[in-house]
């Protein structure tokens, strides 16, 4: 029975068993289509169109047909296309970009051979991602796996108005130009100057400047280089939190880095300490093109070299001067020089670059650049400078200089710049590191498989540390001078400059401290590699000195460490110093400051309470122990007492402190002092000599030494003092405080008037002297006359003129005068004392330091307390630190008056009284003989008394002034009372310290400089030496970077010179009121220089150095702005796990950059930090492909594939019924694993589509899509055998072809490729159809609705083999012509129709149609058929046409019968079996002249049963 075998073909699957193969299918089939193509051929199989050999137009217009060097990679941006080639013969790189709307114009965008290379890898194929910003800023982004992601601007010369010639020039002559991370010169700083006249408004703190460069809509460097810390503030005080500043800062950056388009300096503020700062984008400054600037703009450039010119023609700069020599500006130097006369100010001449004529005036021409070669004589293109007439102009020596441009400096006012985000500057830059896939998603970039390229330290950090030699050094700062007079000089250290006036910041390290030394190596990108620990190093020892200041310099002990650092990487280019600055827990020197005796009430002392109590002096040791107050000296101040355990001066002298001390006396007569005792001898007021035991001395005070307070900035304003333990403490004394000035004011205010009107009241005094241990204390400060008891109280008559009365610093209450409580009906009490304040201002020009000398204590303890409390001591000892109490005298005392020289005190009043009585008098001399008192015994009752004698003479009684008088018969507290004393006073925050069993001896001038130090212990000193302290350490800048020596046998020598302490000036209010109306008020200040952690200098209350402190209080004095003490910890570094330095690989993970917006000035996707890390599972294998397809990001790994979960979109239902869609904020969320049990190990078989995303899978070996689900496209659609034989696994390389998916947009289909052959499916019929002879084609895409191929290829000149690419174009050349060569189609396809018989195959029927070069042939079908079985094989049997002759190929109308072929063994047998196998190809001409095209619509196969 004859049976027909239809067959209409929709695909090709292998997979089916033969007999169950469906007739739908074919089994084979090459170079054939079932996809309509040319017309309406779907379903109907058509032989394939060739390719077509691009040709290319050049820039000069010629033609091009290849492209040199080995295809990397491509990328499609619009109607560009770029490729990356490697020509591995002459070791150069290559990027193509051609343009096809634009006759496929073909540029080099990039060569580079040797060391200008970019190290492309023909092992290493280019993954590309384009992105289309604007008309003129078209990127590709790419990614190899060696070399750092990198990114082009493929139409640069549309921005630069140049030609791509010329952008390619510019990138010849930068190392590695496209990198996200470029590598920098790093010679370029800033230096900084004040300019206090500018009109600068800068609001009160601390401000640094950062430096940065960036290609504009391209890469930013990593910070280049920072500048310490500077301060804002006035020349000579802080400014407050509230207060802005008239300044501006002066920047200058030297040795700009050309290689960059800008410069970009940043300025980091802070308002407050430790705050976040205020971060701003100061400015953008072209490197290489400038404008004209005058003298008062903004910015203006500095100059390196400057060569005098004197000829008739300028020349280039080639280093030397081309004299008389006809010489022409180098276009390749156009924007580098200035033209400058030097009678004038300069002005920078754009060169001809720039392409316009600037005109400049010097003293005796006006003369231009000419750009062009079309103004002057003989003007060339790169320009020389001609007369305004056209005549060469004759420049004079030394009229103008020609500069080499090497930086520039702007003005930093207040009012130029962006803020920006701090945390932007940390991140500024990125790391260096290579990736191997990349994509994006909503303008964020990601990157996986990830390492890090830059050197780690871990491989040379312990020999570096083993090798360091230690030393000391010192730096001097140069100081402004200025102060409130020449008895208190005061120079700012915050204005403070180096050597060459810049500014620098004048924190250096505490002499005798410990650091923590490390070192920073600065990679060629700019970035800083984690610390090194160096050691710990003490600030003492060889080279070390203390801080000094000498004149209007300073000199401050900084740290140096040298090391031998040639065997570091080259990539590594500087080092600098980096320090752990000691907590206040760790530092072995806790603070510097002054001990100050403290004194004590004897009766109290024996009474139990309080033991001892601030002293209200400092009590310095004078001079030489001259404590003569009397005489001229007096005049200039007076000593108080200092020695241990004596008691303060008697009343009759001007060091006396309290009012109604009577003199010392022995049986060998006066004493000038006396230490405090049991059975003390005194005169009374009424000349009598008594003996007191003291705990009946309720009104005397003596000095204790052996318990001290020190004052200390670090104590007065640190409040970490607050929570110390000051157990273990020590103090030291290292030298000596000398004051070497002071001055002293009183005012005094009453609140009734004198009891005469001739008397003067207050007559005010004040200090000014050159001794320092002397000060206001006691004096005749007060004018009146005498109160009588003669019939009433009133003035005594036989006083002529008015006396002087003694005015103590603790003064009694009541008249000043000897005037009493009235009785009633007795009129008003005179000269009543309302308040008395008294101030000293102690100045120390100098510290005299000494060896260090432990102190042996009981106990140290801060005393804070703003109230009267008591301080416990050592058993039963109590302090008092602020004291308000009412003193007893001892007996009655009567008041000290002198007769003193009335015109020496009140100049210009007048030579008689108001009777007319005469004023003059013996010079006023201030000795003791000159001091009255009344006396109560016997016959001399109620008379005036002086003392006899000189201070030297004191062993003499008391004489009768005037025996007549009778003042007190009738009032004796006339003559002698006994009113209270009220004392009451405060003390500045400071130290008690406890000495044991012994007192502070008296030192040779001034007060003993101390230290409050602990013990040092490397156990526990920065948490101690071991692995965790040293991770727990926080690393901060201590010195600037310097170049890394690289000869073998020299050290680099690394200078720490920013630190944690100031050499400055303290002026320590040790003593004030408790309020200004205190009835006696002291102020004592204390002015010394001292190291202190905390920046004094900072103080913005304007009342440093004033000659009067009568109303200073700690509300106005000394008010401090802490944002000056701020240290250089906006950039930390941390050491990490040696583990971690191990680990430079992170395969499994991915990173991700900022969001990107189109045009921005920097390109945010080339910072990659490595800040934003996503850990992927590790047993998954690296990642080796990031895929976005439809808003989703998949991550494949060689044993999995996720979903990385970024910027995730929800919809909210609405009322109304509209879903809202928000997203996650650009927050990358984690990643949900889709499968483990698949990956892919070639990222290049993978490829997207509409549908999905196609990969092949390295486990199973299928193709599968990415879709709506997860399909086995190869499983489905009979293919898996085939996928299993074909090597998917390796990685495809151009050099070791294995296997590559590409995608067709325009017609859906997708191509496997592989080494030998290039399987096609057709998302149109969702089958496989045909093999290709696209085998080996590194790269097939589309450009627009066009599809291309990229083909490796080479050139063979007999001498060299070239390597080449060609651009091919698809389905455009002649059918079965592919790329050069014919290759045959045919098709195969299996029979089984009624598969459970036995068949004799006879014949096939098709319905075609054949075209040889376009001619529809009626006698040419295929050339040959091949049947077969599992036993019969007909081989290949060319058919042939013969019209009415017999053959096997005949055509009846449109139909067309072929013969099936007999078996090729046994000739006489048909083709019989339950299936066979039938093959029809096209060999082609025998020259492949002609082309042959066909369509074969269905076809029937005959057979018996």
């Amino acid at each position: 029975m004859l049976k027909q075998d239809a067959h209409i073909f929709s695909g090709m699957q292998r997979d089916m068993s033969i007999s169950k193969q469906k007739p739908e299918f074919l089994w084979d089939a090459h170079n054939i289509r079932l996809t309509a193509r040319e017309g309406d051929t779907l379903l109907s199989i058509t032989n394939e169109k060739g390719t077509k050999n691009i040709e290319f137009t050049t820039r000069d217009n010629n033609k091009s047909t290849y492209m040199k060097g080995t295809y990397l990679g491509h990328c499609v941006i619009n109607n560009y296309l770029v490729v990356f080639t490697r020509d591995s013969m002459s070791n150069t790189d290559y990027i193509y970009r051609i343009n096809k709307e634009d006759n496929y114009h073909i540029d080099i965008l990039y060569e580079g051979s040797d060391s200008a290379s970019l190290g492309f890898d023909t092992n290493f194929p280019i993954e590309t991602l384009g992105i289309y910003e604007n008309k003129k800023i078209q990127k590709v982004y790419w990614v190899d796996g060696i070399n750092q992601p990198r990114e082009i601007n493929i139409v640069k010369e549309t921005l630069d108005n140049s030609t791509v010639d010329e952008v390619r020039a510019k990138y010849s002559n930068i190392s590695n130009p496209f990198d996200f991370i470029r590598s920098q010169s790093l010679n370029s700083t800033l230096s900084v100057r004040r300019e206090s006249s500018s009109g600068g408004l800068l609001e009160s703190g601390v401000i640094q400047y950062a430096l940065t460069y960036y290609d504009k809509y391209g890469q930013e460097t990593n910070i280049s280089y920072v500048t310490p810390i500077f301060y804002i503030a006035f020349n000579n005080r802080g400014g407050s939190p509230e207060e802005k500043v008239g300044i501006a800062f002066k920047v200058t950056i030297s040795h700009l880095d050309r290689n960059f388009d800008y410069a970009r300096v940043y300025s980091i503020f802070r308002s407050s300490i430790n705050a976040t700062p205020t971060v701003k984008r100061l400015i953008d400054i072209p490197t290489g093109k400038y404008s004209n600037s005058g003298s008062n703009s903004l910015l203006y450039y500095r100059t390196k070299d400057t060569i005098l010119i004197n000829g008739v023609y300028i020349s280039a700069y080639t280093g030397n001067i081309e004299s008389y020599e006809e010489g022409r500006m180098s276009a390749r130097k156009a924007g580098y020089y200035h033209f400058v006369s030097t009678q004038d100010s300069p002005i920078v001449i754009t060169l001809p670059v720039e392409g316009r004529t600037i005109t400049f005036n010097n003293n005796s021409s006006n003369v231009w650049i000419s750009p062009t070669n079309t103004e002057g004589p003989g003007a060339a293109s790169e320009g020389r400078i001609i007369h305004a007439n056209g005549e060469p102009i004759k420049i004079t020596d030394g009229s103008l200089r020609l500069e080499e441009i090497d930086g520039a400096t702007f003005i930093d006012n207040g009012t130029i710049g962006d803020i920006v985000d701090p945390t932007s500057l940390l991140y500024i830059g990125g790391e260096k590191i290579t990736a191997s896939t990349i994509t994006q998603k909503d303008g964020t970039l990601f990157l996986g498989d990830l390492r890090i390229t830059r050197p780690s330290i871990e491989l040379f950090a312990d020999s570096l540390s083993k090798n360091a030699v230690h030393s000391g050094s010192s730096r001097t700062l140069k100081l402004d001078t200025g102060g409130a007079s020449s008895l208190y000089t005061y120079k700012s250290l915050m204005v403070a400059t180096n050597t060459n006036d810049y500014l620098t910041n004048p924190a250096g390290f505490k002499y005798g401290e410990w650091y923590r030394l490390g070192i920073q190596l600065q990679h060629e990108t700019g970035k800083w590699s984690d610390p090194i620990w160096v050691g710990d190093y003490q600030t003492s020892g060889t080279g070390f000195s203390r801080p000094s200041l000498n004149s209007n310099k300073i000199t401050i002990p900084t740290h140096r460490i040298s090391l031998n650092l040639s065997g570091v990487p080259n990539e590594y280019k500087k080092v600098r110093g980096v320090v752990v600055f000691p907590t206040l827990q760790d530092r072995t020197i806790l603070a510097q400051g002054i001990l100050c005796p403290t004194v004590y009430n004897l009766s109290d002392r024996e009474n139990g309470i309080p033991y001892v109590q601030s002293s209200w002096f400092f009590r310095p040791t004078p001079a030489n122990s001259d404590h003569t107050n009397s005489g001229n000296l007096a005049l200039s101040g007076s000593v108080v007492e200092w020695r241990h355990n004596n008691i303060l001066f008697s009343h009759g002298d001007r060091g006396a402190e309290i009012q109604g001390i009577p003199e010392f006396r022995t049986s060998t007569g006066y004493l000038d002092s006396m230490s405090a005792s049991d059975n003390m001898s005194f005169v009374m007021a009424d000349g009598s000599t008594s003996t007191f035991n003291k705990k009946d001395c309720t009104s005397l005070f003596a000095v204790d030494r052996s318990i001290l307070t020190m004052h200390s900035p670090d104590i007065e304003f640190d409040d970490s003092f607050n929570s110390l333990d000051f157990g273990g403490l020590k103090v030291s004394t290292v030298g000596n405080v000398n004051f070497t000035s002071c001055m002293g004011d009183i005012n005094i205010q009453t609140s009734s008037p004198v009891i005469h009107s001739d008397g003067a009241g207050f007559i005010h005094r004040s200090v000014s002297n050159t001794y320092g241990y002397r000060g206001l204390v006691a004096g005749l400060f007060y004018a009146d006359y005498l109160v009588d008891d003669a019939g009433a109280l009133r003035a005594y008559d036989r006083e002529h003129f008015d006396y002087m009365f003694m005015v103590y610093p603790w003064q009694k209450s009541g008249s000043l005068n000897n005037d009493i409580v009235r009785p009633a009906n007795s009129g008003s009490r005179s000269s009543v004392l309302l308040k008395k304040k008294i101030s000293n201002l102690r100045f120390a020009d100098s510290v005299t330091w000494k060896d260090s000398s432990n102190l042996a204590t009981n106990s140290i303890q801060l005393f804070s307390s703003d109230q009267v409390t008591m301080l416990r001591l050592s058993g039963t000892k109590s302090y008092y630190g602020n004291v308000d109490t009412m003193l007893a005298p001892m007996k009655e005392f009567s008041v000290v008056f002198s007769n003193g020289d009335y015109h020496s005190l009140h100049p210009g009043l007048g030579d008689t009284n108001s009777s007319g009585i005469s004023k003059a008098r013996p010079a006023f001399t201030d000795n003791k003989n000159t001091f009255l008192c009344f006396t109560k015994d016997g016959a001399n009752e109620g008379r005036a008394w002086h003392r006899n004698g000189n201070v030297s003479n004191k062993d003499t009684n008391y004489s009768a002034v005037e025996n007549s008088s009778h003042i007190g018969d009738a009032s004796g507290a006339l003559a002698a009372s006994k009113e209270a004393i009220r004392m009451k006073y405060k003390s500045g925050r400071h130290l008690v310290v406890e000495l044991s069993n012994s007192s502070l001896q008296v030192g040779s001038n001034g007060l003993f400089m101390a230290e409050l130090t602990r013990d040092h212990s490397e156990n526990t000193m920065f948490g101690g030496t071991g692995k965790d302290a040293l991770f727990g350490n926080v690393w901060v800048p201590a010195g600037e970077p310097v170049n890394i020596v690289r000869t073998t046998n020299t050290n680099t020598d690394i200078d720490y010179i920013y630190g944690d302490t100031w050499y400055q000036r303290y002026d320590c209010l040790k003593t004030y009121p408790f309020t200004l109306e205190d009835e006696n008020s002291i102020t004592e200040i204390g002015s010394f220089l001292c190291e202190t952690r905390v920046n004094i200098d900072g103080r913005y209350d304007k009342n440093r150095g004033q000659a009067s402190n009568l109303v200073t209080t700690p509300n106005n004095f000394n008010l401090l702005n802490p944002v000056y003490s701020q240290l250089n910890n906006f950039f930390t570094y941390r050491i990490l796990d040696s583990d971690y330095y191990k680990l430079s690989e992170y395969q499994s993970s991915i990173t991700w950059s900022k969001e990107k917006n189109p045009a921005a000035i920097i390109d945010t996707w080339a910072n990659i930090t490595l800040a934003n890390v996503l850990d992927l599972d590790g047993n998954m294998g690296p990642v080796t492909s990031l895929v976005t397809v439809n808003d989703n990001i998949y991550c494949f790994q060689e044993n999995g594939i996720s979903q990385i979960i970024f910027n995730s979109r929800v919809q909210i239902p609405t009322s109304d019924g509209l879903p809202v869609e928000i997203s996650n904020n650009y927050k990358v969320d984690g990643s949900r694993y889709i499968t483990d049990s698949m990956g892919v190990k070639n990222k290049w078989a993978i490829h997207k589509s509409p549908s999905g995303l196609y990969f092949i899978d390295s486990t199973s070996h299928n193709l599968y899509n990415l879709g709506q689900g997860l399909t086995n496209v190869s499983n489905a659609h009979g293919f898996s055998y085939w996928f299993d034989t074909q090597d998917v696994d390796t990685p495809w390389v151009p050099a070791s072809y294995s296997t590559k998916l590409f995608y067709d947009k325009n017609n859906n289909d997708l191509y496997i490729t592989t080494v030998n052959t290039s399987l096609a499916f057709s998302e149109t019929l969702g089958q496989f159809t045909s093999f290709m002879s696209y085998e080996n084609t590194p790269a097939m895409f589309n450009i627009g609705a066009d599809f291309y191929s990229i083909r490796n290829e080479s050139i063979d000149d007999g001498e060299t083999v070239q390597p080449i690419c060609v651009l091919h174009s698809m389905f455009t050349g002649e059918h079965n012509h592919f790329f050069g060569h014919y290759k045959p189609f045919d098709i195969t396809f299996i029979s089984n129709a009624d598969s459970a018989l036995d068949k004799t195959f006879t014949n096939l029927e098709l319905r075609a149609d054949f075209w040889e070069n376009n001619t529809l042939q009626h006698n040419r079908l295929f050339d040959y058929i091949q049947a077969w079985n599992e036993y019969q094989d007909s081989g290949e049997c060319l058919l042939t046409y013969a019209n009415a002759k017999p053959s096997n190929l005949k055509k009846k109308f449109r139909i067309w019968r072929i013969d099936i072929p007999r078996d090729k063994d046994r000739k006489l047998d048909r083709i019989r079996n339950t299936w066979t196998k039938i093959k029809l190809g096209m060999y082609g001409d025998e020259d492949h002249s002609n082309t042959m095209s066909m369509v074969l619509h269905d076809l029937n196969v005959q057979y018996h049963i």
